[in-house]
């Protein structure tokens, strides 16, 4: 089964191959960026909604049905919104709470050396 999108300007629909009942939005986004080659140049994202109910969908965990008509857009993304890796609180707390995980070395090869203080 298959899923059938097409871009606004575009007069035909492509289609894209479905394993299972549905697939979600992410995967979705991530297999069109593939089957159509487009650029990473500049940030942007895919606007993805349904030709024949004009839901827009927005989660990325949505699943979208087999044998949908879906137009997609592809619109910026404000860099102010993007995720920065540093952000990410969990990971930073992860990253931390062990410091054999801090294996950083300088450009000259010597290992950077990190001084804790003691909790307290």
């Amino acid at each position: 089964m298959s899923v059938h999108y097409k871009f606004k300007s575009a007069v035909e629909y492509d289609t894209l191959p479905v394993d299972g009942v549905s697939i979600s939005l992410e995967d979705l986004k991530e297999a069109i960026i593939q089957q159509k080659r487009l650029g990473r140049g500049q940030p942007y994202d895919l606007q993805i909604t349904n030709a024949e109910t004009k839901e827009v969908y927005t989660n990325d965990k949505t699943l979208i049905p087999k044998n949908s008509s879906l137009i997609v857009a592809r619109v910026p993304i404000d860099p102010a919104q993007m995720k920065k890796p540093w952000d990410n609180k969990e990971s930073t707390a992860l990253l931390l709470s062990n410091p054999s995980n801090l294996m950083n070395v300088c450009k000259t090869g010597s290992p950077l050396q990190l001084y804790l203080s003691p909790a307290g």
